[in-house]
């Protein structure tokens, strides 16, 4: 009888031990995960604090109960000194509003409408402003638009036209850079947008990432040029002297290239959709990645030129163009497929 007792009250106690045991261990789980929770939580909180860039977009973003800023209506709402850099306003609507002291820098306001908004203080720096809506706009000087991304679409404020914007040409250049001849300058970086470099020489030169969107380059001298990730957005390049100039990564959108000589010039990973490249000379050219989507190659020279890896070529491209044995071309077109198109028309 005492030995029953004593192995229920041994079996009473163990289980009791047991139970204790595993309670205590999810407690311990439950306050580790509930910690790590809070952890997370406070992380991710942390990811975007004030004075980040971004902060001000998701502020702005859930006080409009809006998923994306692009296309919102801020009609004379107060966003003085507010940071909205690289955030996407294209075709919002901003009448009226106040942007005094605001960073605008790298923000995208294309075809946004800005009538009547202050931008007293507001920093354009390289801010998209094509086809914007400026007319009206208070407190905007030139030297703010000078420094932003613009076209003949803007709408400027009364008093300021296109032809006002201080652009470089030849002399200024030279003036800018300190020398008395462009051959060889070196004008990395530069903002030179618009600019009239009709004519001038400037072989050996580096051009490197700079700004040239809407310049004119025609019957400039850019052979041997270092032209590497230029902007040459909507740039006439008409019987521009591109001999050997490396054009790697360059953005040559909508570019007039009627009659340039671009023999032997490296235009790996170049951009060319929608130019004009009509009896353009490209002989043993590289144009390996470039995109050539709807670009006119009426008469182009492609003799040697090596098109391996082309993006958004076509046939009928292709038919229009100087093409010899010599001509790496795509790798799903071949010399038999050109000329039996050719022979359909």
């Amino acid at each position: 009888m005492v030995k029953n007792s004593s192995k229920r009250y041994l079996l009473i106690v163990g289980f009791g031990i047991c139970f204790c045991t595993l309670f205590e261990l999810s407690v311990a789980y439950t306050t580790e995960v509930s910690r790590h929770n809070v952890v997370t939580v406070k992380r991710n909180k942390a990811a975007l604090q004030e004075g980040d860039i971004g902060y001000e977009e998701e502020k702005l973003k859930r006080r409009l109960g809006v998923d994306s800023l692009a296309g919102a209506d801020l009609t004379k709402t107060d966003l003085r000194w507010i940071n909205l850099q690289g955030v996407n306003l294209a075709r919002a609507n901003l009448q009226g509003t106040d942007l005094s002291g605001a960073n605008l820098r790298t923000t995208n306001l294309k075809e946004a409408d800005l009538r009547g908004a202050d931008l007293s203080r507001t920093n354009l720096e390289e801010t998209d402003l094509r086809g914007t809506n400026l007319a009206g706009a208070k407190n905007l000087f030139l030297r703010q638009i000078a420094v932003a991304v613009y076209d003949k679409k803007t709408k400027f404020p009364d008093g300021i036209t296109f032809g006002d914007i201080p652009k470089y040409n030849k002399d200024r250049l030279k003036s800018a850079l300190g020398i008395k001849m462009l051959e060889g300058a070196d004008a990395k970086g530069m903002l030179l947008r618009w600019g009239d470099f009709e004519g001038a020489e400037m072989p050996w030169s580096s051009f490197q990432k700079a700004d040239l969107t809407g310049a004119n380059l025609s019957h400039s001298n850019l052979s041997a040029s270092n032209l590497h990730d230029a902007n040459l957005w909507e740039a006439n390049l008409q019987k521009a002297n591109l001999k050997n100039a490396s054009l790697q990564g360059a953005n040559l959108k909508q570019a007039n290239l009627q009659r340039a000589d671009l023999t032997g010039a490296s235009l790996q990973g170049v951009d060319l959709s929608g130019a004009d490249l009509q009896k353009a000379k490209l002989l043993a050219a590289n144009l390996t990645g470039a995109n050539l989507s709807r670009s006119d190659l009426r008469d182009v020279d492609l003799r040697g030129a090596d098109l391996r890896q082309v993006k958004n070529i076509t046939m009928k491209q292709l038919a229009l163009a100087i093409v010899d044995i010599r001509t790496r071309l795509p790798e799903d077109i071949t010399f038999k497929q050109i000329e039996q198109h050719k022979a359909d028309k």
